[in-house]
């Protein structure tokens, strides 16, 4: 699975991006990508595979997923079936500064933090949501920019919603590490619905090619085990009560 940086240009005469999508889903690429611009995705029906930084999971009955700037995701058609129609809005943060005194805005400041971690809605908040964004797809000028306003401030006080992420993914990551992590997003993308073989996991480490290796390192190593960040790491040694400098070759079995 390749990583690629997208480009996203505003409309004509506006500060963002909405996007209609109601074609047929091979017209579409839904590579896994990046952009500096904050994400809606409105999925308005039928079912995918949503993938929003380390997180990989299958929605049902459409979604609605805000992801923040930078958080590299795939197209929500993705393993989808026609017919597939979404509304995506793409916005720089930029476009929505307010004055410190702006006490009602903060809300909106707060969702868009969150967004780095990616969040789901659940199905009733898009119902809810779903009328304003197809006016939004009519709307022009400065009632355009209300309408996202207002978009944005209805989610920020919503409650009905779940991270996908516990860790933001950094965009440094994929520059720097692009190549290494295509191989690791084409290994989870084809493995990430599959039940973790713990006996596997521990065979895996006790191959491990590099022997001088941390566990530590190993953990996060996604040919050992996928989906495993910083936090389930440190949980996971603790409760083993192994040492994060330990090397993997001078570890028993029965150790791991």
């Amino acid at each position: 699975m390749k990583v690629t940086f997208e480009r996203v240009i505003p409309n004509e005469k506006s500060s963002f991006r909405t996007i209609h999508n109601n074609s047929p889903i091979s017209e579409f690429k839904w590579e896994y990508h990046y952009h500096p611009e904050i994400e809606l995705v409105c999925v308005i029906s039928g079912n995918g595979t949503r993938h929003v930084g380390y997180h990989k999971s299958n929605y049902t009955n459409g979604d609605l997923v805000l992801i923040g700037s930078n958080i590299p995701h795939s197209g929500f058609g993705l393993n989808s079936i026609d017919p597939h129609e979404e509304i995506v809005l793409q916005f720089k943060e930029e476009i929505l500064q307010f004055p410190e005194q702006e006490v009602e805005s903060r809300s909106i400041k707060n969702l868009l933090e969150l967004s780095k971690y990616g969040i789901h809605f659940h199905h009733k908040v898009k119902k809810v949501m779903l009328p304003r964004l197809k006016l939004m797809l009519e709307s022009e000028g400065y009632k355009r920019y209300l309408l996202l306003l207002e978009i944005l401030f209805e989610l920020s006080k919503c409650e009905d919603y779940d991270l996908l992420n516990k860790e933001i993914m950094p965009y440094t990551i994929i520059s720097k590490n692009k190549t290494r992590l295509e191989n690791i997003f084409t290994y989870v993308e084809h493995h990430y619905d599959k039940e973790i073989d713990i006996e596997e996991c521990v065979d895996r480490m006790m191959q491990y090619e590099d022997k001088d290796a941390t566990v530590s390192e190993v953990l996060l190593d996604q040919r050992v085990v996928s989906g495993v960040g910083n936090v389930f790491r440190c949980e996971i040694m603790w409760a083993c009560e192994v040492h994060p400098w330990a090397r993997i070759g001078e570890m028993k079995r029965a150790e791991c």
